[in-house]
C-alpha cells in the first residue's frame, strides 16, 4: 500500500507503516530540522515543505493518506481555540481543511489521524473533524490510544482516527484491541526492551531507543516531542493490511 505522511514531523507514521509493509511516496513538512531528519532517512521519498502547497495528484495512487496535524489549538497546553477562532478564521489547528482538501484529490482508501486526546472534550471540534470527513464522503472509527499499552513507560494518549469511503465499514479493523501490556509483569525498560525486539528493524532503523519507541538514529529533543509512537502506526498499519487481505 502507498501512503503519504502530511504533517510528518520526523516521520512517526512513516517509520511504523513502513515495518508493516507499506511504501511512503510522499512527506510534507514544514519546520526545516526535521525535514532533514527526513530526508536523511528517506532520501528517495520526495518532500513538499508546504501543505497548503499539495495539489493532491502529484504523489501518483495513493492508498492512504495520514497526518498528525497541529494540536497548538486544541491541547490543554495550548490555547484553547480550536480549529476555528472567534472570528471564523482558521487556527494553525484549522490546517486539518488542508488534509480534507488533499484526501478530496486523490482520494485515498484510507486516511489515518493523530491528535491530543482532548480534541474529544468539545463536541464542536470533533464534530468539525468527522463532519469535514463526512462532506468528503468517509465514514471514520477512532480510539484512545496509549503508549504504554506498547510496553513504552510513559502514557502519552493520543487519538487515532482511521476514515474510509462511506458503505464500506470495516468489520474486521478493530481499533479498540491494542496489544495491552501489563506493567506489572516486568519493568518497564524490558517490557519496552521486549516490544522492540519483537519488532523486526528496518535498514534505517537498526537501533531503538528504550523510552519513546524512536530509534536512537532518530531521537533527537527537538523533534520527539511531537512525533507520535512508531508501534502504534505499525498496529494500525498491520490491521489496515489484514483488512485489506480480507
Amino acid at each position: 500500500m502507498r501512503f503519504v505522511e502530511l504533517f510528518a514531523g520526523i516521520g512517526g507514521f512513516s517509520l511504523g507503516f513502513e515495518r508493516a509493509g507499506m511504501k511512503c511516496v510522499g512527506h510534507v513538512e514544514i519546520e526545516p530540522y526535521a525535514q532533514k531528519v527526513l530526508l536523511k532517512h528517506w532520501p528517495d521519498v520526495p518532500l513538499i515543505s508546504d501543505v497548503k502547497k499539495v495539489k493532491g495528484d502529484e504523489f501518483g495512487k495513493v492508498d492512504l493518506l495520514c497526518g498528525g496535524f497541529p494540536c497548538q489549538d486544541i491541547s490543554i497546553a495550548g490555547n484553547q481555540k480550536g480549529l476555528k477562532d472567534e472570528n471564523g478564521e482558521s487556527t494553525r489547528s484549522g490546517l486539518y481543511d488542508e488534509i480534507i482538501r488533499i484526501a478530496g484529490v486523490c482520494r485515498p482508501r484510507y486516511i489515518v489521524l493523530e491528535n491530543v486526546a482532548n480534541l474529544l472534550s468539545r463536541a464542536d471540534w470533533f464534530g468539525y473533524v468527522l463532519g469535514k470527513l463526512a462532506e468528503i464522503g468517509y465514514d471514520a472509527e477512532w480510539e484512545i490510544i496509549r503508549a504504554s499499552e506498547f510496553g513504552l513507560p510513559h502514557s502519552r494518549s493520543r487519538l487515532f482516527i482511521v476514515a474510509y469511503p462511506n458503505g464500506s465499514r470495516l468489520e474486521s479493523l478493530d481499533l479498540q484491541k491494542p496489544t495491552r501490556i501489563n506493567p506489572e509483569e516486568s519493568c518497564r525498560r524490558e517490557l519496552a526492551r521486549a516490544i522492540n525486539e519483537a519488532i523486526p528493524a528496518n535498514d534505517y532503523a537498526r537501533d531503538r531507543g528504550d523510552y519513546n519507541g524512536v530509534p536512537q538514529i532518530m531521537d533527537r529533543l527537538r523533534c520527539l516531542g511531537n512525533s507520535l509512537v512508531p508501534q502504534i502506526a505499525e498496529y494500525i498499519g498491520k490491521q489496515i493490511i489484514e483488512t485489506e487481505k480480507q
